[in-house]
């Protein structure tokens, strides 16, 4: 017996033992297994999301295709959307050129005290129109001054050209006025959308419209970085002008969604309301 034991303890038992090598190839099999878990797994989160946005995308094409009133806001956001991310893209360019400051003996104080000086007029005459909009939308209808803001912005968005004539400082930062000016026509079509929106489908319907917003800024950027090269190659001097009526022309199209616009749901059952009060009091 004491034998035998000896035997076992020089000899294991060859189910319990394995070599260093044996180990190697176990780590490897279990890296190479919880790598292509790990990649599998990757895969399919990546498809899954693409997948998502895909039907996300096609569910808001269909609700506004679906919903008329939600479709001609998604056209009037568009159109003033446009616009306004090509003149901001070429406003300082636009005046620089026209100040002579794009020389290259041009001082670079100069043209940022003319940048600061365009963005603070943008900045101050949005937030006096936006507050003087809210006074408006309060006393009428939002519905009322979207249609009449949608010319006015059309022609705010045009005067700049006038810049290329008059080349003074005052003029420009005028300019910038008008620029921001014409930005106040976002809060009353913003404040459409939840009145024409379906019941229980507010935020999808902000959402289709702010995506359609998000997609006419890209058309807006692609618009620049293409059509500046080929205005330039014309042989005109200082070309950038031509811009500003042509964006002007782009935010009046949308006028003709905003007349086709029916009355929201709001100005219904104010309507509504109206007219039973005044026949309780006839009958009385």
């Amino acid at each position: 017996q004491q034998q035998q034991q000896q035997q076992q303890q020089q000899c294991p038992n060859h189910e319990s033992w394995h070599g260093p090598s044996e180990d190697k190839d176990l780590e490897e099999a279990t890296s190479v297994s919880s790598s292509s878990g790990s990649d599998s797994s990757a895969c399919k989160s990546v498809d899954g999301d693409a997948s998502s946005s895909r039907c996300a995308l096609l569910s808001s094409v269909q609700f506004a295709l679906t919903h008329r009133a939600i479709l001609k806001l998604c056209a009037i956001s568009a159109l003033v959307s446009i616009p306004e991310t090509v003149l901001f893209e070429l406003m300082n360019q636009f005046t620089f050129e026209n100040l002579g400051l794009m020389d290259a003996g041009a001082s670079g104080e100069k043209r940022s005290f003319v940048t600061l000086g365009n963005v603070v007029a943008i900045q101050t005459s949005l937030l006096l129109g936006s507050y003087v909009v809210g006074l408006l939308a309060q006393r009428l209808t939002s519905l009322r001054v979207l249609k009449w803001l949608i010319p006015t912005c059309a022609v705010l968005q045009s005067l700049p050209a006038v810049e290329r004539v008059v080349p003074e400082v005052w003029f420009v930062l005028f300019s910038a006025v008008a620029l921001g000016l014409s930005l106040i026509v976002l809060p009353p079509l913003q404040a459409l959308v939840p009145q024409f929106s379906p019941n229980g489908s507010v935020g999808e319907a902000l959402g289709t419209v702010g995506a359609v917003k998000c997609f006419a800024s890209l058309l807006g950027n692609l618009l620049v970085s293409t059509g500046v090269p080929v205005v330039q190659s014309t042989g005109l001097e200082k070309p950038l002008w031509i811009f500003f009526p042509m964006c002007g022309l782009i935010a009046l199209c949308a006028l003709p969604f905003a007349l086709l616009l029916p009355a929201p749901r709001s100005m219904e059952a104010t309507a509504a309301c109206v007219a039973g009060a005044a026949g309780v009091t006839t009958r009385t």
